[in-house]
C-alpha cells in the first residue's frame, strides 16, 4: 500500500483521500451516526486501481455479538473454486442464514475468516446474495503467518477490549483455540461426514467449548442458553 493513494467513498462521498507512507499507520474518518457504517476504498497507483468494500461497526461495551467463520461454517467451500475465485457461487450451509439472521435480533453479527484480504470484495457479494445479516469481515492479511489461530487471536482482542461479551461459532480447532484464548464462549460446528443438510440439535459440551451437528443445534444452545440475555 505504501505510495498507492487512498480514496475512502461513503454513500458516493469522497470522506478522506491521501497517499499511505510509511509514517501513516491510521486514519481518522467521521464516525457514522448508524450502528453500521458502509465504505467503499479506493486504492490506486500508476499500473492499477483496486476497490474493496469495507464495513465499520460501531460496538458498544458489554454489548452482546456472535464471532462467525465463514469456510466450512456457512459456505460449502470448495478448494478449486476457492483457488479460481469464483466463491461468489459456493453453496450455503444447512439453514445457517436464517439462524444468523434470527440471532441478529440479539446479537451484533461479526464475520471473522481465514480467508486473504483480497477476498473480501467477493465474500461481501456471497453474504449479501444469500441474505446474511450485514457485518463487518475481518480477513487475514496476505503476508500474516498461516497459524490461523494466532490471526484470529489478534484480531479478537481488539473486539474483546470493547466488550466480552461474544460468542464465536467455526469449525476448526483453531478457531476454538482463538475463542477460548480471548475469554469468549466456543461452539464448535461439526457437520456430518458431507452431509450439511443435518438437522440434529443435539449438543456436547466438552474441552470448555459447545459442540454441535447443525445449526438447528446452534439455534437450540442459543434458544436454551440465552448467553447474556436476560434469562426471564
Amino acid at each position: 500500500m505504501l505510495g498507492r493513494s487512498i480514496h475512502i467513498y461513503r454513500c458516493g462521498e469522497n470522506v478522506w483521500s491521501g497517499k499511505m507512507d510509511a509514517q501513516k499507520k491510521h486514519i481518522e474518518l467521521p464516525a457514522p451516526q448508524e450502528p453500521l457504517g458502509h465504505y467503499t476504498i479506493v486504492l490506486s497507483d500508476d499500473r492499477q486501481r483496486v476497490s474493496y468494500p469495507w464495513t465499520v461497526m460501531r460496538l458498544q461495551p458489554d454489548e452482546p455479538y456472535i464471532i462467525c467463520d465463514i469456510d466450512f461454517t456457512i459456505s460449502a467451500t470448495n478448494a478449486i473454486k476457492y483457488m479460481m475465485r469464483k466463491i461468489t457461487g459456493l453453496k450455503t450451509i444447512g439453514n445457517s442464514m436464517d439462524v444468523l439472521r434470527r440471532l441478529s435480533g440479539h446479537y451484533r453479527i461479526i464475520y471473522l475468516t481465514g480467508r486473504i484480504e483480497r477476498y473480501t470484495k467477493m465474500s461481501r457479494m456471497w453474504l449479501e446474495k444469500n441474505l446474511y445479516p450485514i457485518g463487518p469481515i475481518i480477513a487475514r492479511p496476505k503476508d500474516f503467518p498461516l497459524k490461523l489461530a494466532d490471526f484470529k487471536t489478534g484480531m479478537l482482542k481488539r473486539v474483546t477490549a470493547i466488550s466480552s461479551k461474544g460468542i464465536g461459532i467455526g469449525d476448526l480447532k483453531s478457531d476454538i483455540i482463538a475463542y477460548r484464548q480471548s475469554g469468549i464462549i466456543p461452539i464448535k460446528i461439526k457437520h456430518p461426514f458431507n452431509d450439511y443438510k443435518s438437522t440434529r440439535t443435539d449438543t456436547v459440551f466438552k474441552d470448555d467449548y459447545y459442540l454441535v451437528k447443525s445449526w438447528s443445534g446452534i439455534e437450540e444452545l442459543f434458544r436454551e442458553k440465552r448467553f447474556f440475555l436476560d434469562k426471564e
